[in-house]
């Protein structure tokens, strides 16, 4: 599951409108093949020109950080006495 947010100014000028924000993905496959099994998480821009006839735009979003739930305290600690 993908999630982003944007913000954007509250103004339209000249018909064109922007907004930047974070972009989140969530491991949510059920099954190893369809997912990665990674949290992700980066920045995402988006870019629009709104005409009288057309609306032309891009949406940018790059996931550069990603990490995994790993369960290692139990592996560390497992020649350890409490």
């Amino acid at each position: 599951m993908a999630v982003f947010s944007l913000l954007s100014p509250a103004k339209l000028t000249s018909g064109i409108i922007w907004g930047a924000g974070p972009t989140f993905i969530f491991p949510t496959a059920t099954n190893s093949a369809l997912g990665q099994g990674k949290y992700q998480a980066g920045p995402a821009a988006v870019g629009l020109y709104m005409g009288k006839d057309w609306i032309f735009g891009t949406l940018a979003q790059h996931w550069g950080v990603r990490f995994q739930m790993i369960p290692v305290l139990p592996a560390l600690f497992k020649d350890t006495l409490f």
